[in-house]
């Protein structure tokens, strides 16, 4: 041990290079397996519900097609209840973002709905006050975190705390208890919790509404029983199907176990839980940690066959006195994972800044590294240095003492030619690196592509405001309109990439699938539609007046669209007044469909549009909730800028290119480094041979190509390998992602080239140029 630590000393500066890029892939691969293992863990703290929950997913009509829903009517609980033959749990569960006030103050905390059996199946760690709570209508549970911002500490049993209705009402509750947060691998997050049967209408009335939908769980003890369910459950679509624009056609039971990964993989509509964390974001960094990390052990192996250059002799001396050669290859072993060992505690701090910054791109995936009380992150640490290791110090120990010692003593054994393994290896190194710069490059240029994509509206300058009524709109809209600063209000049922319905549309011979928006009379105008022909709305126009896109032309095969006739779901006549552009409803994630506006009346109004001037925008968005306040002192502001509304494309693209950006740069330095290292021992190697063709007369440019030109044709190779897997590995990635985007091309091969080549032959050229420059005297005197 002495001797290994004495010889680790003597070589600090490359030994030192190789701990801090082994802390750095080790810190990757912890975040890696965080971001893994939160994926893996989702609800399984949840044992019993795992085993007998199931979620009742609603089946539903939508113009000929059936779609599949989380949610279910919100009726089908009550009828469960009241079927004796189905002896199970019913638990109905929903959420909404409420006004709670305490005192005079307001406060926007997300509130569960939630039936007392769901304490049976998620029991809460309560710091004060029992489940039993639950049976009284008026009881609200609160988070610990809750609890501090409402009253300044924990012991809040018996306190009040109001809700504000959508009418504006207030509902009051009394703390019944107050429960730890839950954990962040839990499909249910919400700050406090009532009995569902104070759930809200949209409408603002008070008590639980008919005809809406929410998340209904049931438990079935026996699996086998879960066919005959679903088809007891079709007994109820008929039912609550009367009258509804999308009938539930049938019921289907997911299970409660590993929900949360299918919701990430799929998002159903009507979800009210969390899923876990996206598997491509999983997979990417998964594959992009284990690279890095074999780039960093790569580059060890190669840094220990070149130091054991200098050992020679004491590898020779040891085998004369007696040694073993498992002697040797244990004590190489052992330092190889002794520097794995620093490399794990120096990545602790490491892994420290990174998870940081990961928390700042995605605070929803949010980490946390806790050794104490998670014993499977020191066991995955002690494998990644035992297995570092063990990749790193198996070549060097076997390479090294299968040497004879007399061949070691006379001086003839050659310690250093560079092997196809080697050659493979720093192929490797590039390939993967290549993988990371590409990652990098192709989604920045994606964002900026995504940036300017025409969408066919108008959305810098425009803000959506929530409304909870009719009245609260016409008092709202006469305030603002004389602000000096907005040029137009308007009011809307739908709104572009927030909401519509699917409806068919048909001529007597030919139909569409088209997205319905329920609009204000001058909605197109505010949002800045184009129309190519007919008119916008007018306040004299009937329900039956809309305006479509042009896609519908062709789609339709209409010779002249204005005033033709139409049919809505095969029952509702509508009058074609418009025709604008096409409009990308579903942002750059769906396919674009026609779309339809179709004129509404103002009681259905929801939704509040206000267009500022473009270089007041700010200082609109600034008033807004002031304005709000005044008017309604007791409702939350529920208002955001469009722009908001359309950040999540530009997030998921800021966030990925930052976090390959990162992982391309470890990866080029390691690259680098082993690049360097590994024409460090091929000059050592060729000493003489480069002292020979210099007194022979070469130049200085032909003695650095023929002693390296292999390096440059594995560097080339290694770039075009990488290239190709890149092309398909990241084009696969963003067709996960988005379904209008920027697929890499002939620019993105440029510029990934460009920085690879560019950056390996500067920093080792620059090592080669320095040994082709020297005295040939001196080599051949050093020989």
């Amino acid at each position: 041990m002495l001797i290994s630590f004495r010889n680790l000393f003597r070589n600090r500066v490359f030994v030192g290079i190789n701990v801090g890029g082994l802390a750095i892939a080790v810190a990757c691969s912890i975040i890696a397996y965080l971001v893994w293992k939160k994926n893996l863990v989702f609800d399984r703290e949840h044992h019993e519900a795992r085993r007998v929950l199931y979620r009742v997913n609603t089946l539903r009509q939508s113009s000929g097609d059936v779609v599949e829903y989380a949610s279910a009517p919100e009726p089908l609980g009550d009828m469960l209840r009241e079927n004796d033959r189905f002896k199970g749990k019913i638990i109905r569960y929903a959420t909404d973002l409420s006004g709670l006030m305490v005192g005079d103050r307001l406060f926007d905390d997300m509130v569960g709905y939630v039936d007392p059996e769901f304490l049976s199946l998620f029991p809460l760690e309560l710091i004060a006050g029992s489940p039993r709570g639950m049976q009284q209508p008026a009881a609200i549970f609160i988070s610990e975190e809750l609890a501090q911002k409402f009253f300044q500490t924990t012991e809040a049993i018996g306190k009040t705390i109001e809700q504000v209705l959508p009418s504006g009402a207030l509902r009051a509750y009394e703390v019944a208890g107050v429960f730890r947060a839950l954990p962040a691998t839990s499909s249910f997050q919400f700050d406090a919790f009532v009995s569902y049967n104070q759930f809200i209408q949209p409408a603002g009335q008070e008590g639980t509404p008919r005809g809406l939908d929410n998340n209904l769980f049931i438990t079935v003890e026996n699996a086998g029983m879960i066919k005959t369910v679903e088809r007891e459950l079709q007994a109820y679509a008929a039912i609550l199907g009367k009258g509804q624009e999308r009938p539930p056609v049938s019921f289907h039971l997911d299970p409660f176990d590993s929900m949360a990964q299918r919701d990430a993989a799929h998002i159903l509509p009507g979800t009210y839980t969390r899923g876990a964390t996206p598997l491509p974001i999983v997979l990417a960094l998964v594959v992009m940690s284990i690279l890095i990390l074999l780039i960093a052990c790569f580059n060890l192996t190669n840094t220990l066959v070149a130091l054991a250059a200098r050992r020679l002799k004491e590898i020779g001396l040891r085998k004369v006195i007696g040694g073993s050669r498992g002697q040797l290859m244990a004590q190489f072993m052992g330092e190889a994972v002794l520097i794995c060992f620093l490399a794990v505690l120096l990545a602790l701090p490491v892994c420290d800044l990174m998870m940081a910054g990961w928390n700042e791109l995605w605070p929803f995936l949010r980490l946390e590294l806790s050794l104490g009380s998670n014993f499977d992150i020191l066991l995955f640490m002690a494998v990644v240095v035992v297995m570092t290791g063990v990749v790193s110090g198996i070549y060097p120990a076997y390479y090294i003492s299968r040497f004879q010692p007399g061949e070691i003593l006379k001086g003839t054994v050659e310690v250093g030619n560079i092997s196809y393994f080697n050659k493979l290896l720093l192929g490797l190194q590039f390939a993967a690196s290549v993988l990371a710069i590409f990652f990098s490059v192709a989604f920045y240029q994606n964002a900026r592509y995504q940036r300017h994509f025409a969408l066919g509206f108008r959305h810098d300058d425009i803000f959506v405001l929530g409304m909870p009524d009719s009245l609260s709109f016409a008092r709202l809209r006469q305030a603002l309109e004389q602000h000096p600063a907005i040029e137009q209000v308007s009011g809307t049922h739908d709104h572009i990439l927030a909401s519509s319905t699917s409806m068919s549309l048909a001529t007597p011979v030919q139909s569409a699938q088209v997205d319905v928006l329920d609009v204000g009379a001058d909605y197109a105008s505010l949002m800045g539609l184009r129309l190519l022909q007919g008119r916008d709305f007018l306040p004299g126009d009937k329900h039956d007046a809309v305006i479509i896109t042009e896609d519908l032309i062709q789609a339709l095969d209409l010779k002249t669209p204005l005033e033709q006739r139409l049919m809505l779901r095969d029952t509702v006549p509508v009058r074609v007044v418009g025709v604008m552009a096409d409009i990308y409803n579903r942002g750059t994630f769906h396919p674009r469909r026609p779309m339809v506006l179709r004129l509404t009346d103002a009681r259905a109004y929801d939704r509040m549009l206000v267009r500022a001037r473009p270089e007041q925008a700010a200082q609109v968005g600034d008033a807004l909730p002031g304005i709000w306040h005044a008017l309604f002192p007791h409702t939350p502001y529920r208002g955001a800028a469009m722009n908001e509304l359309m950040r999540v494309s530009g997030e998921i693209n800021r966030n990925v290119t930052y976090i390959f950006s990162f992982l391309a740069i470890t990866a080029i330095l390691l690259s680098v480094a082993g690049l360097y290292a590994t024409i460090s021992l091929n000059i050592v190697r060729r000493t003489k041979e480069v002292g020979i063709r210099k007194v022979l007369g070469a130049t200085t440019s032909q003695v650095m190509w023929s002693t390296h030109r292999e390096f440059a044709l594995i560097l080339l190779l290694a770039t075009a390998t990488g290239i190709a897997a890149a092309i398909s590995v990241v084009g696969w990635v963003m067709r996960l992602l988005w379904f209008y985007h920027r697929s890499p091309g002939g620019m993105t091969v440029l510029i990934t080239s460009g920085v690879m080549l560019s950056v390996a032959l500067a920093l080792a050229g620059t090592r080669v140029y320095r040994a082709a420059q020297v005295n040939p005297v001196l080599l051949l005197r050093q020989e």
